[in-house]
């Protein structure tokens, strides 16, 4: 399916999880999340580097959502229907796939032709079964829905002990796998350049700025949805608010949720303490808002997804305060860059909050900490080691 090599060069094959749209004029719906981290990619590897996308009819409803001409990417593209063969892969040096169902029976194809193949790994058994049982679906497709995972979780597991790498994006997948492959390895994936990376001396200033005020300023960022704990937000204002403690809480992003929770401040008087900003850009008003604006990360994820928002959190010199998923609780283990409260305990979370804005200096020594460990997990790093590993890989096979 692929061009001959050309000057022998090595071609790295990508299989993401990401699903493409793609239009009559040429052109097909990306996440700009997806195409700047395959860009990294490219300007990493020294060879070509190739992308098999499944094809589908429906758009996913991301926030970062874009259309490119696929002519114009610094990448080769095929769209593909149906399964991946071995004639999409035989021109291919490394193969390098999401953990998904389509991509479970790849290292029967890649063994055969003596290529090696590393899977991306995300999400544990138990945050799938957690997303599951945050959704609406009626109780008998709960039950169907867990048995199909189980099923896929057994072919995982026999794909991933049959592969020559594993790139885990956080700890929680990491701890689950890294004992059945041959060469695992961990990374936190986020979109942090090294000029985004707040300042020792951004952070003194905010830091200063903390111990001498009565106000201690909260924020969060990402998907304003149910299983991203997104009503627990302002119930832990409300608790706050009861609590008597002078904070501002400023809420980023959007989602099913935004409607309710605006109902929800608007009915206890939270207005003048809780902000519901909606979505703004990354890199030129967030970061630059959470490196100045911003104490302490309110999160009350309720599954272990391995969410961007916590590296690029803690690039900012912000330590976080959440509830106790596997994605976070394993960060924190990590390096002690925050403190955990059990999952739904927004009242216990609010008295967490109402000590540490009694005692700032732990909010400081923690923001420093976050710095640091951010610092050594840039996204320029990241791809980097990843394709270090890639290239190591292709050179001892």
């Amino acid at each position: 399916m692929f061009l001959k090599k050309e000057m022998m060069k090595d071609i790295l094959v990508i299989v993401p999880a990401l699903e493409v749209v793609k239009r009559n004029d040429g052109k097909i719906i990306l996440t700009d999340k997806f195409l700047n981290g395959t860009n990294e990619f490219v300007r990493h590897w020294a060879g070509v580097v190739k992308v098999l996308m499944y094809q589908t009819p429906i758009e996913a409803s991301e926030l970062d959502n874009i259309e490119v001409r696929v002519s114009e990417l610094p990448f080769d593209v095929e769209i593909i229907n149906g399964e991946i063969t071995e004639s999409y892969l035989n021109e291919a040096d490394i193969v390098l796939a999401s953990l998904t169902y389509k991509n479970a029976h790849l290292p029967g194809i890649v063994n055969k032709l003596n290529i090696p193949i590393v899977y991306i790994s995300e999400s544990t058994f138990k945050t799938k079964v957690q997303r599951l049982m945050c959704s609406d679906l009626s109780n008998f497709k709960k039950i169907k829905s867990f048995v199909w995972h189980l099923i896929q979780e057994s072919r995982y597991r026999k794909a991933i002990s049959l592969s020559q790498g594993l790139q885990c994006n956080g700890t929680p997948t990491y701890k689950s796998y890294q004992k059945i492959n041959i060469s695992p390895m961990l990374f936190f994936d986020n979109r942090i350049e090294p000029e985004m990376l707040i300042s020792v001396e951004e952070l003194a200033m905010r830091n200063d700025r903390l111990l001498n005020s009565n106000c201690l300023r909260l924020a969060f960022s990402g998907r304003l949805l149910s299983m991203k704990g997104a009503m627990d937000l302002v119930k832990v204002a409300k608790e706050l608010d009861n609590l008597n403690v002078s904070f501002t809480l400023s809420i980023f992003g959007d989602g099913n949720q935004i409607e309710s929770m605006r109902g929800f401040v608007d009915k206890h008087n939270l207005s003048n303490k809780v902000t519901i900003k909606g979505n703004v850009d990354f890199k030129s008003e967030l970061v630059p808002f959470m490196k100045g604006d911003v104490d302490l990360f309110v999160c009350c994820h309720k599954q272990g997804d391995p969410s961007c928002t916590y590296i690029e959190t803690l690039a900012c010199g912000v330590p976080i305060i959440g509830f106790d998923n596997e994605a976070l609780n394993g960060i924190i283990e990590y390096r002690n860059i925050g403190w955990i409260i059990e999952i739904n305990e927004h009242k216990k979370m609010a008295r967490k909050i109402r000590e540490l804005a009694r005692k700032p200096i732990q909010i400081i020594d923690a923001s420093k900490r976050a710095r640091d460990l951010a610092s050594n997990h840039l996204f320029n790093n990241e791809f980097r080691r990843r394709s270090k590993q890639l290239q190591l890989l292709v050179n001892n096979n």
